[in-house]
């Protein structure tokens, strides 16, 4: 080949590699949906979109909210967008907030058709979602599309009350309703209340509160309550050192406890009738217990008495149930609140670390014990005195 096919070949192969990336730098461009753009050439949608008026919903996921309102019926026009990731969406109407029950207009793309349908959620469990319910009073006929690799969901419904407690959910990662049109539960939500009639926005924002949620029951249940329960079961011959550790421990682990209870009732707050019930319930339990359990403060019965040994088996029983409740209920809860993996695999990181620590001491025990002269008395058969106080 001359030099001068292989100059023209290096052009071709340039330009080629131009054009494709200005495709994808085009086409990503154009699949972000802003209040910017502008929806009168769009001739998928039945009502006039010159009044919409435009509201970023919610940014994480690009949900563009437009709407116009007949103030003289209560009849609310809406175009809500987002991103065609392969995820149902939705936005639904609730007279309080709740999520349970409300009604949602949800929509999704399958094989290059989009698909919109009406969902009244009597609960939170996939049967209690039904399609087609007819709850909300919709006007003419709803209609979803696809436009430069946004969805569209457009949609009129008349509205008791213009002032409304608007929820926007997401389904699963690559999951869409199949032909009996069931959702499974979303991965994430927000919340907002919009006065159709003013334009007045009020947005419910949980994400600050959720991590701190997290965060404060990881430093309490999920780590220094456990190290106090290490304290009082490996160090007891540092006496009265390791007593102290405990208490301090312990103490310090049930600061962050009632924080994270504050912050949970603070969170089930902000969005009214969204509760976890199972996350709830090991949480008011494992507080309880751990109520209990500080009242050996002032409770524990002498060393001298009867009772001071079946106390301790109490003691020891109950601590170790509520640590083990603490730490599922700490996973569970990362669970349900759609945290990231560095949140799952960091604390799964510091408890195996906790495991290891607890492992090797366990191990140097029951060394030491086996190596004690025989002519000794029988040792006291040793107990997992967690969080045990003398």
């Amino acid at each position: 080949m001359t030099t001068t096919g292989k100059q023209r070949l290096r052009n071709v192969v340039f330009g080629v590699i131009l054009f494709l990336a200005a495709s994808l730098l085009g086409e990503r461009g154009e699949a972000q949906d802003s209040c910017a753009d502008d929806l009168s050439g769009l001739k998928n949608i039945s009502f006039r979109t010159s009044s919409l008026k435009c509201i970023q919903a919610w940014s994480t996921y690009n949900y563009i909210l437009r709407y116009s309102t007949d103030t003289s019926t209560n009849v609310v026009s809406i175009v809500l967008s987002t991103l065609n990731d392969g995820s149902w969406h939705g936005i639904g109407f609730s007279r309080n907030g709740a999520m349970v029950p409300s009604s949602a207009m949800v929509g999704w793309s399958a094989s290059g058709r989009p698909f919109i349908k009406e969902y009244y959620l009597q609960g939170q469990s996939p049967d209690l979602v039904q399609p087609d319910a007819n709850m909300l009073k919709i006007q003419g006929s709803p209609n979803a599309f696809v436009q430069n690799g946004a969805l569209y969901l457009t949609f009129q419904v008349q509205l008791d009350q213009l002032s409304a407690h608007l929820i926007y959910a997401i389904g699963p990662q690559n999951f869409i309703p199949r032909s009996d049109y069931k959702l499974q539960q979303h991965r994430d939500y927000t919340a907002s209340a919009v006065d159709f009639a003013t334009g007045a926005v009020s947005t419910v924002s949980t994400g600050s509160l959720k991590r701190n949620h997290g965060a404060v029951n990881i430093v309490g249940w999920g780590i220094l309550v456990p190290f106090g329960a290490i304290t009082a079961r490996y160090f007891r011959q540092f006496d009265p050192t390791w007593f102290y550790l405990h208490i301090a421990f312990q103490a310090t682990g049930y600061i962050f406890a009632i924080a994270g209870v504050a912050l949970g009732t603070s969170l089930t707050h902000k969005v009214p009738g969204v509760h976890f019930h199972r996350h709830r319930g090991i949480g008011i339990f494992v507080f309880v217990v751990a109520s209990l359990q500080m009242l050996a403060l002032v409770l524990r019965p002498n060393k001298e008495a009867k009772l001071r040994r079946y106390w301790n088996w109490y003691h020891h029983f109950m601590g170790s149930l509520a640590i083990f409740l603490a730490i599922v209920n700490i996973y569970y809860g990362l669970h349900i609140a759609n945290a990231g993996d560095h949140w799952r695999v960091g604390y799964g990181i510091v408890l195996a670390i906790i495991l290891i620590v607890v492992l090797i001491l366990e191990a140097v025990y029951w060394y030491k014990w086996f190596k004690q002269p025989p002519l000794q008395p029988y040792p006291r058969h040793p107990q997992f005195q967690m969080q045990s106080f003398t």
